[in-house]
């Protein structure tokens, strides 16, 4: 081979290789047998994406029906279909359990062949809601839908449903580069549904030990609404065509490299009809450095900020429900208790109801009182493998101006 040939052979092959150094720099030193979703999806058209790997929601809501009756009674019915069995829980505007209804709440649930599923609430009449939420969280998967309906008027009112399409990466769980840094691209198609406006907001959550206690790093990034500056989260290359919403996530986290970590990813949409308000996709992806690595390291836990107030403020005269909500990540996934000051356990029995949803690595606790509680100190307690973490809440009378 003459030397002009082999230095254009070489020309070519430095360029295919800097080519491939320039898209891939960001997962260099991650094991090859690793599942791990590149830097490659960079370009504004999305036209023609190959998208056929990628993992579509398994539950898709069908219709929604209110039926106000002639009795005492209101009945709401859903109809879904899922790939997968599912937890399925109703609750209030303030995602509170149903049970503060009672007496006279009642669930039925049926599901038949071809994951063809059927759920209907009974509501007493005078229950005082304007809306209401239905939960589904796909078992075996990080998916989980949530649907506000309104349950105001009195005629009936059925509406049929398209649920949009949340694109996201196949597997639940996601390799990163040894130096945190990650990106993958996610979308939104409207165009065989009622809705037609969209958002994509995700949160990145890691454990880092301060004084032999776990913190929560949490970052935001938003899409098609106001952006957050976020170094360690970011949502890139954000395009709208038509019905379709896309973006390109990225993430650069040394703390996640560090300790492994989980990324949620939500997108909602804003119905058009009578009855289905929102419509919201949530989707938890496992953050881990090395194959086999758990995202979150044996033995830890920690809370997550809600946005329960740490101090609640008392009034003689308010009628507000008092809601104290604890959301922990551990290894393996915790147990939440609430503790009364003096270690007191609260249960059921004590004038609250109790709501908890578990998904991998993460467990969300709701204690609602049924009346006014008694003022003091309420510690939510989570508890995973030889770990425990705590959070207290003050509850105390406003004092008067």
């Amino acid at each position: 081979m003459s030397g002009r040939n082999l230095m254009e052979t070489f020309c070519r092959s430095l360029l295919v290789f800097m080519t491939l150094l320039a898209l891939n720099g960001c997962v260099q030193n991650t094991a090859p047998n690793e599942e791990l979703l590149d830097f490659t999806l960079q370009k504004q058209n999305h036209h023609h994406q190959d998208y056929d790997n990628w993992q579509e929601t398994p539950i898709q809501l069908i219709s929604v029906t209110s039926l106000p009756g002639s009795g005492p009674f209101q009945n709401v019915t859903i109809i879904f279909t899922s790939s997968k069995s599912v937890d399925l829980h109703w609750l209030t505007d303030s995602e509170i359990p149903l049970e503060h209804l009672a007496p006279g709440v009642e669930t039925f649930h049926k599901s038949s062949g071809e994951g063809l599923n059927d759920a209907t609430v009974k509501l007493p009449r005078n229950h005082g809601l304007s809306t209401l939420k239905v939960n589904l969280i796909a078992k075996n998967t990080t998916f989980e839908l949530q649907a506000v309906i309104d349950i105001t008027g009195n005629s009936q009112h059925s509406e049929r449903i398209s649920s949009f399409t949340f694109f996201v990466p196949s597997s639940s769980e996601v390799g990163i580069s040894s130096t945190g840094k990650t990106q993958f691209h996610v979308y939104v198609d409207t165009s065989q549904s009622t809705f037609k406006f969209a958002i994509i907001t995700a949160d990145l959550y890691s454990l880092v030990q301060r004084n032999s206690t776990s913190h929560i790093i949490e970052k935001s990034a938003y899409s098609f609404q106001p952006d957050v500056t976020s170094t360690a989260l970011r949502l890139a290359n954000r395009t709208h065509q038509e019905n379709t919403y896309h973006a390109d996530l990225i993430m650069d986290s040394i703390a996640v490299a560090n300790n492994g970590g989980m990324l949620t990813m939500l997108s909602g949409c804003i119905g058009t009809g009578k009855l289905v308000k929102m419509l919201y996709i949530r989707r938890t992806l496992l953050l881990r450095t090395k194959p086999g690595m758990p995202p979150i390291p044996a033995d830890t836990v920690a809370f997550i900020t809600t946005d329960t107030p740490r101090n609640i403020s008392l009034t003689q005269s308010s009628k507000t429900l008092i809601v104290i909500r604890c959301t922990a990540v551990g290894n393996p996934r915790p147990l939440i208790s609430l503790a009364k000051e003096g270690g007191q356990v609260v249960t059921e029995k004590s004038n609250v109801t109790i709501f908890a949803a578990q998904y991998p690595f993460r467990t969300a606790a709701i204690f609602a009182f049924k009346s006014t509680p008694e003022p003091g100190e309420y510690t939510c307690i989570a508890k995973s493998g030889k770990g425990v973490s705590r959070r207290t809440y003050s509850i105390a009378h406003k004092q008067k101006s």
